[in-house]
């Protein structure tokens, strides 16, 4: 998050300049809290619309941009992302990640 922005315009913000989509934020649902490292915390919110077509707008910080389903992960993810989807399919709305 940036200074004086709240969680879900971050998200929006992210969402933007990661995959090149317009996002309202009410279309943003909370599933999961991942604590990280000592001092961080990851937020990730579910949105189930959007303006615009996805695609890896990072290309040099990402490797590719596809679909799975969560029961179906590819390898070789960044492990922490990881983690975090493994425990939104648990249902677990929070998990600490080893650091």
């Amino acid at each position: 998050m940036e200074e004086g922005e709240s969680a879900l315009e971050a998200a929006v913000r992210e969402a933007r300049e990661e995959v090149g989509v317009v996002i309202d934020p009410a279309d943003l649902t909370f599933v999961h809290a991942m604590h990280r490292a000592p001092d961080r915390m990851g937020l990730f919110f579910r949105a189930e619309r959007w303006t615009g077509e996805p695609y890896n707008a990072e290309p040099g910080k990402c490797a590719a941009l596809d679909w799975h389903p969560l029961d179906a992960l590819p390898d070789g993810l960044v492990p922490y992302p990881e983690a975090a989807l493994l425990a939104i399919l648990r249902g677990e709305p929070f998990a600490q990640f080893d650091f």
